[in-house]
């Protein structure tokens, strides 16, 4: 567990002492640094609702059912102190190439389960082909409907 704790320390210590930058077809990104020691995933919610990001780095890829458009998965074993590895998904390549809209991946991830546990007998392989069924439009829609 200490160990956990402590290679965590040093990840976060190598996102902070490195400089961020990002250029995408001569257009720069600036990057805001946040750090939410609770509840950050509430905090991703709130920002990408306001339309405050465009994309998180994380280690964790269940930020996508939040409404985050850009995935940035830091590659620490292949990183150097000057030059950050990263792989870079997309919501919308997920909705495309695993038909998997937002609100099929929080079906999902209620089903398969996240940073809490889903629904027992449920795995991942069953919330995935459950999800792209589409059932989870109709749910959505109807739970969000006034009374």
């Amino acid at each position: 567990m200490e160990r956990a704790k402590q290679k965590k320390r040093e990840e976060l210590k190598f996102l902070m002492t490195n400089q961020l930058s990002f250029s995408n077809q001569g257009r720069s990104w600036k990057v805001l640094g946040l750090y939410a020691p609770a509840d950050g995933e509430a905090e991703l919610a709130a920002l990408t609702e306001r339309g405050v990001i465009d994309a998180v780095i994380t280690k964790d890829s269940d930020v996508f059912p939040l409404g985050v458009q850009w995935v940035l998965l830091p590659d620490f074993k292949n990183s150097m102190v000057a030059k950050l590895m990263v792989h870079v998904y997309s919501a919308a390549c997920i909705a495309t190439q695993l038909n998997l809209t937002r609100d099929r991946l929080v079906f999902y991830s209620v089903l398969a389960g996240t940073d809490f546990g889903g629904v027992q007998g449920v795995g991942k392989s069953i919330a995935l082909q459950l999800a792209q069924t589409g059932i989870a439009d109709n749910l959505i829609s109807d739970y969000q409907k006034p009374d």
